[in-house]
């Protein structure tokens, strides 16, 4: 049935009208049918419809109609200016502190921070 270009159709509550509606939708499928064996109609190819994640710059083109651009309308968020630095001095005294507590790994952590100048993430990983 999809191949001849028909669809779902929601008749509604059960009753005398919705008996009505899906007389008329299944006169137009024999119809159809008949005219498809008769070789009269070929059906059309179907469209392939594509799901994009939510939120998705897809989406966001699915979302829109042909010839506007969603992505003018994608917002940036662009992170807070790290500002923060440490002195020689400072980071040395981090380390050692570490050492003393016995905080092996965060030592190795901070000392490996302190020489790649490697973010705190960029080390853990």
């Amino acid at each position: 049935m999809a191949k001849l270009g028909f669809q779902f159709v929601d008749c509604g509550e059960d009753g005398p009208r919705a008996w009505a509606i899906a007389e008329s939708w299944n006169k137009k499928w024999k119809h159809a049918l008949a005219e498809y064996e008769a070789g009269k109609s070929l059906p059309a190819p179907g469209k392939i419809e594509r799901i994009y994640p939510p939120d998705s710059l897809g989406e966001a083109f699915a979302r829109l109609c042909v010839g506007k651009d969603p992505s003018l309308s994608v917002k940036r968020k662009t992170p807070l200016k790290r500002d923060a630095i440490w002195l020689y001095d400072e980071a040395e005294r981090l380390v050692k502190r570490a050492i003393r507590m016995e905080f092996y790994g965060l030592a190795a952590a901070l000392a490996t921070c302190w020489d790649t100048q490697f973010s705190p993430v960029d080390v853990r990983r």
